[in-house]
């Protein structure tokens, strides 16, 4: 099966992405290219007894961000925000690095995976565990998050639930709260918590059905997928369909979900970033929307590098003080992809920079190496506690995070890494707090 998938979807780059007759057309840049789709491809597919990992969703980010759209956007010249056009030797120079960075990866991880993990990873997979059923207590503090995590939402788009629905445009409401750090608490930290609370009542083998019904209308009120940024959907509802849709545990069932989704729904959620009342919508596949600017991490990582931006780790320092406010720290560095569209003087700011740019402007070549290790290292650790430890529990809620850093590590290989990793604290802390104060006296699975 996973061959047969592999051919189709090989065959269906070549014939979507074959240009021979075009005026700009090069042997080197396609064939490197489609090597990079070759290598994710296989990946992908392989190791049918583990239908989802990190280590997969390395490979589809790869598929798509690094193979296909890099492609579409050589044959057809363009560029994004005002940015200059890549030049032909630049995509095969960029081509060569990351067949570099897939095959780097590929080896650490497999290395990494076969390490013993250590008595504090042991003892963290084993220390969250979910009860039978809930007491009382348990229920009250269960239906009191998922409140209170609607009711911050609600307030925030100026108790408009239509807002709450929609990401943007002329029918969303404004911001009640003036504090920006108060926003981003919200939207980071809080929204989240009604889905995770759902969540863990899924978990439950003991359920109330009237309560389940209640935090589940709650959790999709809350955490609308066409309210939210679309890496911030796939992060809540990747374990909403992992924990209760049995089918997605099957072989390639998630893979090709995922694949649907950035071909189908990523574009069709895009409409929903700015609604007006006479908007036209789109929905199904369109190669041209890889030419667009949510596909700009290739050529952003080019631009990094044609431009040689080093800080000597300034980023990372940004990075890692996320949560330092800007009336403290007037000099706080902006995002890595923030940082290059000043550079640059772009149209537009907001744009990636992707998990191995971050590595290049941190520490040039050597930064690319470091967080090659740093991400092989973490993607095989977490992929391990969970199929080897975790995944046989139905009462583990290691679980819950696990599925969450599945949509994360999308997020954080597009970029840029300041956003990136403020919204994977921001997720993950919001889960265990959700443990925590429901399950306030730890115990080990059985």
């Amino acid at each position: 099966m996973k061959i047969v998938l592999t051919i189709i979807f090989f065959l269906f780059c070549i014939i979507a992405l074959y240009e021979g007759s075009a005026p700009h057309f090069s042997n080197r840049v396609f064939v490197s290219g489609m090597l990079i789709i070759s290598i994710s491809l296989f990946n992908v597919f392989k190791d049918e007894e583990k239908p989802y990992s990190l280590y997969k969703m390395f490979f589809l980010f790869a598929l798509f961000f690094l193979g296909i759209s890099p492609l579409v956007q050589f044959n057809a010249q363009s560029s994004s925000f005002g940015a200059r056009v890549l030049r032909e030797d630049e995509y095969f120079f960029m081509n060569v690095v990351i067949i570099g960075i897939l095959g780097a990866y590929e080896f650490l991880y497999r290395n990494f995976f076969k390490l013993p993990l250590s008595t504090k990873n042991l003892k963290f997979i084993t220390t969250y565990s979910i009860p039978n059923q809930l007491s009382l207590r348990q229920s009250l503090f269960i239906i009191m998050l998922s409140v209170f995590s609607f009711v911050m939402v609600l307030y925030t788009n100026n108790f408009s639930i239509l807002s709450m629905l929609i990401r943007g445009g002329e029918f969303k409401e404004q911001y009640q709260i003036e504090s920006s750090a108060l926003a981003l608490v919200v939207g980071q930290f809080i929204r989240p918590i009604s889905m995770i609370v759902l969540f863990y009542y899924i978990l439950l083998p003991k359920k109330n059905i009237m309560l389940f019904v209640f935090l589940l209308i709650l959790a999709i009120l809350t955490c609308f997928p066409l309210g939210m940024a679309r890496f911030a959907a796939a992060a809540m509802y990747i374990p909403f369909v992992l924990l209760s849709i049995p089918l997605f545990k099957k072989k390639n069932v998630f893979v090709l979900f995922i694949v649907f989704g950035l071909l189908v729904l990523f574009p069709f959620l895009n409409n929903f970033r700015n609604l007006s009342a006479d908007q036209e919508f789109t929905f199904g596949l369109d190669l041209k929307m890889f030419q667009e600017g949510h596909f700009d991490s290739y050529q952003n990582f080019a631009l990094m590098i044609g431009e040689g931006l080093i800080t000597w780790g300034g980023q990372l320092l940004g990075v890692i003080l996320f949560w330092m406010p800007r009336t403290v720290w007037p000099s706080k560095p902006i995002g890595s992809g923030a940082h290059l569209a000043e550079e640059l003087g772009l149209d537009f700011a907001n744009i990636s920079a992707n998990f191995f740019a971050e590595g290049f402007i941190n520490f040039g070549y050597l930064g690319i190496i470091l967080f090659l290790l740093a991400i092989a290292f973490i993607t095989a650790k977490f992929d391990k506690m969970y199929w080897e430890h975790a995944f046989k529990s139905n009462k583990s809620f290691i679980k819950v995070i696990y599925y969450i850093f599945l949509g994360m590590l999308f997020f954080m290989l597009r970029g840029d890494l300041l956003s990136s990793f403020a919204y994977t604290t921001g997720f993950a802390f919001a889960g265990f707090l959700v443990y925590k104060v429901i399950s306030p006296k730890v115990s080990r699975i059985k």
